[in-house]
């Protein structure tokens, strides 16, 4: 297929409706077509004209698609050239490789975390990486786990074995043998050589690029004023482009000035994603996220068909849409988006009657409610809520967990009664002992009985206990307790004796605390304080945090000044609780004793009722930022606003976040579940920290 580059436009449109485009081969024919093209707007002053329009059409029969630039999750954790140079890799939570000359991304692959390295096979047919070996031009899958991607040779070495040695002030030049060629007064932070070894690119601390020609001297040929701020990283490849890299952002120019492009990555704006509908973002539901930062402040979304929701009336529209976009061919070559083949709607329920399926399908949702997004809502809502609506949203959780974890079920369940006991809440406490499983009720059961009494009995046999207990302190310390509550003398001194027996050594605090609160529980507060004194060093992590909850809760704050002055009570919860408690004199012990700063922590202390005005727009704000985020990696963050929510007091806005957490996977529970994250709201509401409750 061959086209005459000086063609005029109607002559050009003329020859392409003639062409035979069934032998048409990306690779032979698509670079001199685009180049001919690009002539042909060169010489109508930027207009596109029909011809454009045609081809792209054509090319669109031809398998093209619709590429957004906004292509990295994270943060750029490497690059590479290809060997020819005509293509660029990049990794940051996914694999990209892009037409350098274009500037332009042409393909996208997910590979696992950890692609942290890239290397070129030398036929330029293969990226490695870290944890395997891709084809950059294929749809994805490792060709080969196993390889891993060796160290890059380094960018200060050329191909004729000169090498550019980096100093604070400036770059000395040396040639292949070490010797002394030049000196550059370029204030350096990266280097790259041109392919044939006669030119230099110095990315300088000024985040700008000078251009050196290295021949019998040394000149300084230009400076390219566009590079990102912060640039760490720079590249020479094909056709005299210079790429220049920072964590978040490529730029593309050409050596004679000539600004090719720029793609900034991990802006998250603070509107609703145009395909967010219910609490659910579709986009998740395509093989490739659609939604792309149009701008710093604006969502938009490209299907790979070509249809795209973008915001017309924008001020800047007409330049950031083509700036956004191209067509990828064959996964290779990149063809410019302002060429045509587009179909630009205002928001998602639009898009429907325009998408081929099965993108129609993935978006049939929006044709229902009759709305371009869901319905917003001031945020957050009124602090309606309260501890009884807490537990039924924890409840419904647990409930709705398939085949929970057995150890965090057992806790979870467990501290939970303990909760509703500590409320005086009979009911719904042994209701939570209820759902235990038979070989952990008996441990509920007791500590509801040590802190209920004969509110609830304690119907379980020595017999039965025994199949149960495993040698644990803790539990025959719980039963100990229950048996105490319950007047039952001699059968609460044999558990309690059990209970001390189990403790395996003088600094096992984990084993020893538990039966400490169960004796002071009972009032047994001189046998509690014998086994407090035998005991040696100072608990690890957060064992000994519950313990100060319920000296708090005592009001034993003598016993707790006197623990923290002996090193007890390092973790970051304690301080919570002593702001619950209002406790500055030992919040500036706390901090004098473990040479942390805490005087800004009496600012936080948990309000009742309706929270202050600056604690809802600190909550307002932290929302705004959390939209930001796609909501298909939202979860984390999700989970720390319902923290940051608690901590405030404010259970409506808890109450409003949990339901958008995911409840557990096959692989078990984590903090960011919507059952764990509600347990963890609970206890901080009711005690001050998210510690278990004694």
């Amino acid at each position: 297929m061959k086209i005459e580059k000086d063609l005029e436009a109607e002559a050009f449109l003329e020859a392409l409706q003639a062409a035979d485009w069934d032998s048409f081969t990306p690779e032979r024919d698509l670079p001199p077509l685009r180049a001919a093209l690009a002539g042909l707007q060169d010489r109508h002053y930027g207009l596109v004209k029909d011809a454009h329009r045609y081809t792209t059409g054509r090319l669109k029969e031809h398998g093209a698609v619709l590429f957004h630039q906004d292509v990295h999750s994270g943060p750029l954790t490497a690059c590479a050239l290809s060997p020819c140079g005509r293509w660029l890799a990049t990794a940051g939570g996914a694999l990209a490789i892009w037409e350098v000359p274009e500037g332009r991304c042409v393909n996208v692959i997910d590979v696992p975390e950890g692609a942290d390295q890239i290397r070129w096979s030398s036929d330029g047919t293969r990226v490695l990486t870290g944890k395997g070996t891709w084809d950059p031009f294929g749809a994805g899958g490792a060709l080969d786990e196993q390889v891993r991607a060796p160290a890059p040779a380094s960018s200060a070495l050329s191909s004729d074995g000169r090498r550019a040695v980096l100093e604070a002030d400036g770059v000395t030049i040396l040639d292949a043998a070490g010797r002394h060629l030049y000196d550059l007064d370029s204030a350096p932070r990266a280097w790259a050589w041109s392919p044939d070894a006669r030119q230099g690119a110095c990315l300088t601390t000024a985040d700008e690029i000078d251009i050196w020609t290295l021949g019998d001297g040394a000149e300084k040929t230009d400076v390219l004023h566009f590079a990102p701020t912060d640039a760490t990283g720079v590249l020479w490849g094909a056709d005299d482009i210079v790429v220049s890299t920072s964590a978040t952002a490529l730029y593309f120019n050409r050596t004679d000035g000539a600004f090719i492009g720029c793609h900034h990555f991990n802006l998250r704006p603070s509107g609703p994603r145009p395909l967010e509908l219910d609490g659910r973002d579709l986009a998740e539901d395509f093989p490739r996220d659609p939604t792309y930062a149009f701008d710093p402040d604006t969502w938009a979304a490209a299907f790979s068909s070509g249809v795209v929701i973008a915001p017309t009336e924008h001020d800047e529209y007409a330049t950031l849409l083509p700036a956004s976009l191209c067509w990828a061919v064959g996964r290779r070559f990149a063809w410019p988006a302002e060429w045509g083949g587009l179909e630009v709607v205002p928001d998602a329920i639009a898009a429907v009657d325009h998408l081929p399926p099965p993108d129609r399908e993935r978006l049939a949702s929006f044709r229902g409610p009759g709305l371009p997004f869901p319905a917003t809502r001031g945020w957050p809502p009124p602090n309606a809520g309260t501890v009884d609506d807490l537990f039924r949203t924890f409840e419904t959780a647990y409930d709705e967990t398939e085949s929970p974890q057995q150890i965090w079920a057992e806790e979870v369940l467990r501290g939970a009664a303990v909760i509703r006991a500590r409320r005086g809440e009979v009911r719904q406490a042994l209701d939570l002992v209820a759902k235990q499983r038979d070989e952990n009720r008996p441990h509920a059961a007791a500590e509801v009985a040590m802190i209920l009494g004969d509110r609830t009995g304690f119907p379980h046999t020595d017999d039965e206990i025994e199949t149960m207990w495993r040698g644990r302190a803790a539990v025959a310390g719980a039963v100990g307790g229950a048996c105490a509550a319950l007047g039952d003398t001699s059968r609460a001194d044999r558990w309690f004796g059990r209970a001390r027996e189990a403790i395996p050594s003088s600094d096992a605090w984990r084993d020893r605390l538990p039966v400490i609160w169960a004796l002071t529980e009972c009032g047994r507060e001189d046998e509690a304080r014998a086994l407090l004194d035998e005991g040696t060093g100072v608990p690890v992590w957060r064992d000994d945090v519950p313990y100060l909850g319920y000296l708090l809760r005592r009001g034993e704050t003598g016993r707790a000044e006197e623990l923290l002055r002996a090193g007890w009570f390092e973790d970051w919860q304690a301080v919570r609780l002593l702001v619950r408690h209002v406790l500055p004199d030992l919040l500036e012990l706390y901090g004098e004793r473990h040479n942390v700063w805490v005087k800004d922590s009496l600012a936080e202390a948990r309000r009742t009722g309706e929270s202050a005005a600056e604690d809802v727009e600190t909550l307002k704000q932290a929302h705004t930022d959390l939209l930001k985020i796609p909501l298909v990696r939202r979860d984390h963050e999700t989970a720390d606003l319902v923290r940051k929510a608690t901590e405030l007091g404010h259970v409506g806005a808890v109450l409003d976040l949990l339901p958008v957490l995911p409840l557990p996977d096959q692989y078990g529970v984590n903090g960011s579940d919507r059952p764990a994250a509600a347990f963890a709201a609970l206890r901080i509401i009711t005690t001050g920290a998210d510690v278990d409750c004694w």
